[in-house]
C-alpha cells in the first residue's frame, strides 16, 4: 500500500500501545501454566499473532476479553505417537520463532515452522549448533524449519554475542523439563536488557533459577518441572514505539505521551538519552543493545546537525538491512549516510522533498522512522502496512493527531 504525506504538525495526547517484548513473554510464561493467567492491555500485532498461533498449535488456550487476554496452558507433553509434523506459520515474527524453537523441540514430534519474508534468512545458528549436537532434528530449507525432539534436561551453552532471543528462549523452556539444567552463557553479552526482563519475568511468575558469574561466563541453573503462578498483569507502554511518536516532539509537533516508568527493563528506556546526545548534533550513540531504535535516530541525526553511530552490525539482521536502507531512504531526501563494519556517520544536510517514492522495505521500524520525515517536506511512502507488524495502530493514532495524509 501507498499513502501520500503533506506538510503537518501533529498535536494532542495518545496512549502508547503495550510492550511488545513484555507481551511476548507473558504468552510464553502463562501458556506454560495450567490456571489461568489475565494480562492487560493488549493490542495484537502481527508478531504477537504469530506467537500466539504457535502457542495455540502446543496447545496453549488464549482468548481475547475486553482490553486484555486470558492464557492458559499447559502446552503439550511428550506425545509420542503422532509422527506427522505439526505445522507453525510464524510470519516474520524472529521473536515469535527462536522462542517457540525450544518449546517445540521439548516434544517428542516433528513441528514444521513457515515463515515469510527474511525470517529464515535471520540467525539461527546457535539453536542449530545447540540442537544438532544432541542429535535432535534441525533443517532448514527456503521457508522452512524443521525440528523434532524430545529435548531432555542438560547441560546447554550459547554465545552471548548473538541475540539474546536465544537465551530467553532456551530459558523460557527450561523450566518444562525433568531434571536439572544449565544454561552457560559466554561473554561478551548482548541486549542484555532483555534477558534481564525474562529473568525478572520469570521471578515475577514465581519460576526459581540461580545465577553463577564466572568472570567469562555466566550460568543459570533451573530445575525443572516448575509451572509459573497465575497473575494478573497490567503491560507496561511500550518504549521503542513511544521513540517513535515522541520523535515528533523535536520536529515541531506537540504529542503529549504517557511514557513508561523509568524502572522499566525495556532496553530502549535509554531512548530519551539518546535523542538529547544527538539534538545536541552532532551526536554518537551506540546501538549494540538498541538496534530497533536504528532507524529512528537516524532520521533524528539528518535533521539535527548528523551523527554517529556504532554497533550497527546487529542492523543487518533485521526486516530489513536497517542502516543500509535508511541509507537508500534518507538519500533521497538529500541527506548522505556512510557506513562501514560496524558503524555508520549521518552527514550534515538539510533536507528536500523527495523526487521519488520513499520505501518502507518492508520494514515497520522504517515506516515509523520516514513518516516523521515526510511531515515536514512532503512525500509519497510505499509499504506502510509494514508498521503492523510492531504497531498496527500507529496511524490510527496519528490520525487522531490530524496527520494530512491520504492513501493512494
Amino acid at each position: 500500500m501507498t499513502i501520500e504525506i503533506f506538510p503537518c504538525r501533529l498535536e494532542g495526547r495518545v496512549e502508547l500501545p503495550p510492550s511488545k517484548s513484555q507481551a511476548h513473554r507473558a504468552l510464553f510464561l502463562a501458556s506454560l501454566s495450567s490456571r489461568e493467567t489475565f494480562f492487560r492491555p493488549w493490542e495484537e500485532s502481527r508478531d504477537l499473532l504469530a506467537s500466539r498461533t504457535g502457542l495455540e498449535a502446543l496447545g496453549a488456550v488464549i482468548h481475547k476479553e475486553g482490553e486484555g487476554v486470558r492464557v492458559h496452558g499447559p502446552l503439550a507433553g511428550r506425545g509420542g505417537g503422532d509422527r506427522s509434523p505439526l505445522t507453525i506459520p510464524v510470519g516474520e515474527s524472529g521473536t515469535s520463532l527462536r522462542f517457540l524453537i525450544p518449546q517445540a523441540i521439548a516434544l517428542d514430534r516433528p513441528v514444521l515452522f513457515q515463515g515469510e519474508g527474511r525470517l529464515m534468512d535471520r540467525p539461527l545458528d546457535a539453536f542449530q549448533a545447540l540442537f544438532t549436537a544432541r542429535d535432535l532434528t534441525f533443517k532448514r530449507e527456503g521457508d522452512r524449519l524443521l525440528v523434532k525432539g524430545p529435548l531432555e534436561a542438560g547441560d546447554f551453552v550459547l554465545p552471548g554475542d548473538v541475540s539474546s532471543q536465544f537465551l530467553s528462549g532456551l530459558l523460557l523452556a527450561l523450566p518444562r523439563l525433568e531434571g536439572r539444567s544449565s544454561l552457560t552463557v559466554t561473554k561478551p553479552l548482548v541486549s542484555t536488557p532483555y534477558l534481564e526482563m525474562t529473568l525478572a519475568m520469570m521471578e515475577d511468575f514465581g519460576l526459581a533459577y540461580e545465577v553463577r558469574d564466572r568472570g567469562d561466563r555466566i550460568i543459570y541453573l533451573v530445575e525443572g518441572p516448575q509451572e509459573p503462578s497465575p497473575k494478573k498483569l497490567t503491560l507496561e507502554g511500550d518504549w521503542s514505539n513511544g521513540a517513535a511518536l515522541d520523535l515528533f516532539n523535536l520536529i515541531g509537533s506537540r504529542v503529549d505521551l504517557n511514557r513508561p516508568e523509568g524502572s522499566s527493563l525495556q532496553g530502549d528506556r535509554d531512548y530519551p538519552r539518546f535523542f538529547q546526545a544527538l539534538v545536541r548534533g552532532p551526536g554518537r550513540v551506540d546501538l549494540e543493545d538498541h538496534p530497533d531504535l536504528g532507524p529512528i535516530l537516524f532520521s533524528l541525526a539528518a535533521l539535527k546537525g548528523g551523527g554517529d553511530f556504532t554497533g550497527t552490525r546487529r542492523l543487518k539482521d533485521k526486516e530489513s538491512s536497517r542502516a543500509q536502507t535508511m541509507q537508500e531512504e534518507l538519500a533521497k531526501l538529500g541527506i548522505e549516510v556512510r557506513l562501514g563494519e560496524d558503524w555508520a556517520r549521518v552527514e550534515a544536510g538539510s533536507l528536500h522533498p523527495p523526487r521519488e517514492t520513499l520505501s518502507s522495505h518492508g520494514d515497520h521500524r522504517l515506516v515509523m522512522a520516514l513518516v516523521p520525515l515526510l511531515t515536514i517536506t512532503g512525500g509519497i511512502l510505499e509499504g506502510e502496512e509494514a508498521v503492523d507488524k510492531s504497531f498496527p495502530s500507529y496511524f490510527e493514532k496519528l490520525e487522531s493527531l490530524s496527520l494530512n495524509y491520504r492513501r493512494l
